[in-house]
């Protein structure tokens, strides 16, 4: 299971709004689906290289954004982007044994409910139960990754569930992407 499938290199020409990208693609423009709200300007400047995903099935004509930004580049590292599929990516990469400390961990559930908080995945390692929760992160400085976790409206801060979890035993671990 990989959470991408094949992906084309473009070149990042505008963003008209939150969602939509504005792309160079073999010679011709091209629109993007860009599923994440966030600012990005750490990223998105004009010219940067961003891998997309064709759209399967094609999609109909009256749909005008054929592609879907997956990540875009930043020095020699692609910085994913795609928000929905961030636990896709981490499954994957627990599941490969490629995330240092989780080696050989099992994954015994995905989106469990610990008190009144979600976290995205309850793992099994060395007998022991780990609970993870994974952020989505874009911008760095000095090999640091920032990922805020606010309480936000609607919202749960999973935080608020860690001390009840760790008297019982159990280790919670954070995993940006």
């Amino acid at each position: 299971m990989k959470p991408f499938g094949r992906t084309e290199k473009a070149t990042f020409l505008k963003r008209p709004n939150r969602f939509t990208l504005i792309c160079r693609l073999n010679g011709r423009l091209v629109k993007a689906f860009l599923p994440n709200p966030g600012r990005l300007w750490e990223l998105l400047s004009p010219g940067a290289d961003v891998h997309l995903e064709r759209v399967h099935p094609p999609p109909l004509p009256e749909s005008r954004m054929p592609y879907t930004v997956a990540a875009i580049q930043k020095g020699d590292c692609p910085v994913m982007v795609h928000t929905h599929r961030t636990n896709d990516l981490v499954e994957h990469l627990i599941l490969e044994n490629r995330i240092p400390g989780l080696e050989g961990a099992e994954i015994i559930r995905r989106e469990i409910s610990q008190g009144r908080s979600r976290f995205d995945f309850l793992l099994r390692k060395d007998e022991r139960e780990i609970l993870l929760e994974v952020k989505s992160c874009t911008l760095s400085a000095k090999g640091w990754r920032c990922s805020p976790m606010p309480s936000l409206p609607g919202g749960k801060d999973t935080s608020k569930s860690w001390p009840g979890f760790r008297r019982r035993g159990g280790p919670v671990s954070s995993c940006s992407s």
